[in-house]
């Protein structure tokens, strides 16, 4: 191991990246071993290594992991979970998914009155213009979302679906300069969220079972270029008209959706 001191007034070419490797092939070994209490059971207490303390039985649950197989409940079950599928095929006959924006679709002019921009506001507006071409290439390259670091970059400069409400509501310059902070600097993940997040790939498996679904990534529209949103996919019904659509998957935490 190598310990490196920070140096005083240094600035970080980059950031702390994960060096985690996956050291083996195949699975885990058997379940039995992965109780190792009793290979230190001539060991005091206060010197057991740290894998004693940490609850790990044979009898909890694997589950998949991008390692492989681990417990239930470990750090690696849920900061490294599997990657959902690219795509859910059911009817192999299906067209093809298109492309989003759908060339040929074009958003109705607004009536709403805008406040007179400075020249640095309406060079920021100018800068987010995008074609249609490009559009398709945003949505192509950002389809892991969050985990995408464009995603984050290209969301955070423009009035997302998850934050349209909030923009729609502001009644005043100061909460609306204090809600464009906020949206810059991100929102923190709660647990409400990253339990959204964990169960986002089991949901979408299971709305899935007669859809053809695929991936989406961020949706900026050529003709209002300031707004963006991410659907959790695209899906085709055969059953359904138009077959083609969008699917938003929402996980709250309560006994039933009636108390949605």
């Amino acid at each position: 191991m190598v310990v490196v001191k920070p140096k005083p007034d240094a600035t970080p070419a980059s950031g702390i990246r994960s060096t985690l490797y996956k050291g083996y092939s195949g699975e885990l070994p058997d379940p039995s071993t992965l109780n190792p209490l009793p290979a230190y059971a001539d060991m005091e207490p206060d010197s057991l290594p740290l894998i004693c303390r940490m609850n790990i039985t044979s009898d909890k649950p694997l589950v998949d992991s991008i390692f492989g197989k681990v417990q239930t409940g470990s750090i690696l079950s849920y900061q490294h979970p599997p990657p959902p599928p690219d795509s859910v095929v059911i009817h192999e006959d299906a067209p093809p998914f298109p492309k989003v924006p759908l060339d040929g679709y074009h958003l109705q002019p607004t009536d709403c009155s805008y406040e007179i921009m400075t020249d640095q506001e309406k060079l920021h507006l100018s800068s987010l213009s995008v074609t249609l071409s490009q559009s398709h290439l945003i949505e192509e390259a950002t389809r892991c979302q969050s985990e995408t670091p464009e995603w984050h970059s290209l969301s955070k400069e423009r009035v997302t679906a998850s934050h349209f409400r909030e923009v729609s509501h502001v009644r005043c310059t100061s909460t609306a300069e204090k809600l464009a902070d906020r949206i810059i600097r991100g929102t923190r993940q709660t647990p409400l969220m990253k339990r959204g997040l964990e169960m986002e790939a089991g949901a979408l498996k299971d709305y899935a079972v007669q859809k053809n679904l695929t991936t989406c990534g961020l949706v900026v529209h050529p003709d209002e270029p300031w707004l963006g949103a991410s659907p959790d996919g695209l899906v085709y019904d055969p059953l359904e008209r138009p077959s083609f659509g969008l699917v938003e998957m929402k996980c709250p935490n309560v006994a039933s959706y009636i108390d949605c």
